[in-house]
């Protein structure tokens, strides 16, 4: 679903990312989320930038939100996955992977499932 009314906040946190000034990306990153909470990308976006500022517990709450309002997120669930394969939890890595291949066919997740697996 889109959001027109986030897109413009969403470009200017976007920015803040890939400028590294990730506070002021997920202040914005928040206010999308409050305001639009079915808004699923935000979600993933601001798991993103909680991940690159190194708060990794926060960055998978949000990309748990992001699959939980859309289970087929392949960007989601392969950032969760790796973020828990990185930390020895295969299990759960595994665990993300096959619910989302539960609902759609993906060569994407498939192959980051195998990577995990061997």
């Amino acid at each position: 679903k889109k959001y027109p009314e986030a897109e413009i906040l969403n470009i200017l946190a976007l920015t803040y990312l890939a400028q590294e000034n990730y506070d002021e990306s997920i202040t914005i990153f928040e206010k999308i989320t409050k305001a639009f909470p079915q808004n699923n990308p935000a979600f993933y976006n601001l798991a993103d930038a909680y991940f690159k500022k190194g708060e990794v517990q926060k960055a998978k709450e949000n990309y748990q939100k992001a699959l939980d309002l859309f289970n087929g997120f392949e960007e989601a669930a392969i950032a969760l996955a790796n973020i828990y394969a990185e930390e020895k939890n295969e299990q759960m890595a595994v665990k993300i992977l096959e619910n989302v291949l539960k609902n759609t066919t993906s060569p994407l997740i498939e192959e980051k499932l195998k990577s995990i697996k061997k």
